[in-house]
């Protein structure tokens, strides 16, 4: 899964509030179907990885993909 490995990536290199775009996922009623979080059509690399559990694939804590309101 191409975002997943993008929210990792961004991660690995210490940046939990990259802007990862989301997929389009397929057509619905003809149309394609755009993925969003929140209403946006991308999502921070901390939220994927919560969502996804890919906290194995990182070797860090769950508590580690949280931070302070200060520290953005």
């Amino acid at each position: 899964m191409p975002v997943c490995i993008q929210a990792i990536d961004a991660l690995k290199d210490g940046d939990a509030n990259r802007e990862i775009p989301m997929p389009f996922d397929g057509e619905r009623d003809g149309k394609p179907f755009q993925v969003t979080w929140r209403g946006q059509t991308t999502a921070p690399a901390w939220a994927i990885a919560e969502h996804a559990h890919l906290d194995a694939w990182l070797m860090i804590s769950d508590g580690d993909l949280y931070w302070d309101e200060e520290d953005e």
